[in-house]
């Protein structure tokens, strides 16, 4: 009998398959907090209409209201294929003790490798100032390497406080807990000054205070940090009489989010000076949109936010001109504020509120930008969540290694710039004329890109790059500029009449 031999000596075929990317975060996702809680003490539930929300909670409660006003709108959050999720907050919890500490700007590892003497002052727990001096950082090269050299000085001299990193910042933590626990850095008398803006850069330095254990009733802030890395969301309601002093420190976390907390308040006083909604505006937290409702009770101006928040959260950026803005929309089932007067209306503008008001018999929502628009800030969102992905997946799909080559560079741009062309497809950039002072790269072609794309994209020459940055495997620094398309609001008309 003859030997049949393999075919693959002269043809042998393998099938690289494309890796599996990170997919876009959906935007649409909405999470209510509530003080209710699930007969079998779920964390969380997922909903995509109101009849499971009536099933878990009754058709009388807060929670199920606001899923009514959620899916009542047309459009709404399913129309990007949005999921709604109720969270109880958790009772009885105990929040432990946490220690005190300060964090860094994020670092720049080139520039300390110039570094043979720095130095810095440290007080622990409001001890008395000592000097950590003579820090090496020649042969640091990463932010890694620069926290063992601060690490091994605090170990060889006794400093009761370690050194990490988080998201490319130093933290220097305390090894106490509770509220007396504390690190303070101050500038040395002598050395590199690590407080510099080459370095710490001290004016986005931070330095946090310990807290004690707590119990009772979880606070909003740290039921959203529990659930965040449990279950997207991205839209945050609140179903709860939640304090003012809650609300604003939720306010401060969401703001380095890339998510949107929604905010209203039943009493007038909320928009006056000095009051809520001014602190949310003075304090540039535009992440948080505060909506004015002065209606039946505080449910009932919660349950019109819910309805705000899902026609706001109901864009498709993968489809064509899909961006809208909140001007003189409509809320279906909501009735307009059947208190809101010409005062009222402009007190809420001019701390940043928006309102749903009666214009000549037509219901609206009439948007204030003294806290930026609702479109700008949620079109900010998708353009930074599709830009780190299109990032990630140009580095994860490459079936073989992305070289430092001007040519592997394109990689990575062009993966960027098939995200800044869908942002013009669905209405978020338009080509215009570039009116800030900030310019890069080729100016001239800069200014021409602007006004035919809408966008421009300028890498930094590898042969400008770093020694240390390349031995990182670093890609060269990417600048992008966009001309957002923006929104008409208002409308003035002058009529001349010649009789």
């Amino acid at each position: 009998m003859t030997n049949i031999l393999s075919i693959k000596k002269f043809v042998n075929i393998s099938l690289l398959q494309t890796a599996k990317g990170l997919k876009q975060a959906n935007l649409s996702d909405i999470i209510i907090f509530t003080d209710l809680q699930f007969n079998n003490g779920d964390e969380y539930r997922d909903y995509k209409d109101a009849d499971g929300v009536a099933n878990d909670f009754g058709t009388t409660s807060e929670p199920y209201k606001q899923a009514v006003a959620i899916f009542s709108q047309t459009p709404n959050i399913l129309n990007n294929s949005g999921n709604l999720v109720i969270a109880p907050l958790r009772n009885g919890v105990l929040n432990p003790e946490k220690a005190g500490y300060f964090i860094t700007d994020t670092i720049n590892a080139a520039a300390f490798t110039e570094v043979s003497d720095g130095a810095f002052n440290i007080s622990i727990d409001g001890g008395e100032a000592v000097t950590v001096s003579d820090l090496n950082f020649t042969r640091s090269y990463t932010v890694s390497d620069i926290i063992g050299v601060i690490n091994n000085y605090f170990t060889t001299n006794s400093i009761a406080a370690t050194v990490s990193e988080s998201d490319g910042k130093i933290v220097i933590t305390s090894e106490t807990s509770g509220s007396s626990s504390s690190v303070v850095v101050t500038e040395a008398d002598s050395g590199t000054n690590l407080l510099s803006s080459l370095y710490f850069n001290e004016v986005l330095c931070v330095a946090v205070q310990g807290v004690d254990a707590t119990t009772g009733q979880e606070t909003l802030v740290n039921a959203i940090i529990r659930l965040e890395q449990k279950v997207n969301f991205h839209g945050i309601l609140i179903a709860y009489n939640a304090t003012d002093d809650e609300i604003l420190d939720a306010s401060n976390y969401v703001q380095t989010k890339t998510k949107m907390l929604f905010v209203t308040k039943h009493n007038l006083e909320v928009i006056n000076p000095n009051e809520l909604f001014y602190i949310i505006m003075k304090r540039t937290n535009s992440n948080t949109r505060t909506w004015a409702y002065f209606g039946e009770d505080d449910e009932a101006s919660r349950t019109t936010a819910a309805a705000y928040a899902s026609r706001g959260l109901s864009v498709n950026y993968a489809g064509s001109r899909t961006a809208l803005n909140m001007q003189a929309k409509e809320l279906y089932g909501i009735d307009p504020d059947p208190n809101m007067t010409e005062t009222l209306s402009n007190q809420a503008f001019n701390v940043g509120a928006s309102y749903y008001a009666d214009f000549d018999g037509i219901p609206a929502i009439y948007e204030s930008g003294e806290n930026e628009f609702f479109d700008n800030v949620y079109n900010y969102h998708w353009l930074v969540t599709a830009l780190q992905v299109a990032g990630f997946n140009a580095l994860r799909q490459s079936g073989t290694k992305i070289p430092q080559t001007e040519d592997g560079v394109a990689v990575i741009v062009d993966a960027f710039r098939n995200v800044l062309k869908q942002g013009v497809i669905n209405g978020v950039i338009a080509p215009g004329t570039w009116t800030r002072e900030v310019l890069f790269g080729d100016q001239e072609l800069f200014r021409t890109n602007i006004e035919t794309y809408g966008y421009y994209i300028y890498s930094e020459p590898l042969a400008n790059q770093s020694q240390a940055d390349r031995e990182a495997r670093k890609c060269p620094f990417i600048q992008i500029a966009v001309k957002l398309a923006g929104a008409i609001n208002n409308i003035d008309v002058m009529v001349y009449v010649n009789k």
